[in-house]
């Protein structure tokens, strides 16, 4: 089972096919403490249920942040992720 990748500079999207849709987050130990980290994943898990497209892909995501991705405010994280996920939905 091979993958593909979209990525830009904030994030890394693995992705390959599956019977249902899961989406992983990984935030990397080495760039904060468990309540940075989790911090984080809550607003990244926020955006994405914004997302109804992503249930009906069949595909399973892996979602990894880029360290350049915490300094920025909620809504330009906001336009990021639906950017990245529209090129991702795109492919």
């Amino acid at each position: 089972m091979e993958g593909k990748k979209v990525y830009n500079e904030y994030f890394l999207i693995f992705y390959f096919s599956a019977d249902e849709t899961k989406i992983g987050i990984s935030i990397p130990k080495k760039h904060g403490n468990a309540v940075f980290r989790n911090k984080q994943k809550r607003q990244i898990k926020n955006i994405i249920a914004k997302f109804s497209n992503l249930n009906l892909l069949k595909k399973n995501l892996v979602i990894i942040a880029k360290p350049n991705f915490y300094n920025l405010d909620f809504k330009k994280k906001e336009q990021i992720i639906i950017n990245l996920l529209n090129k991702f939905i795109a492919n």
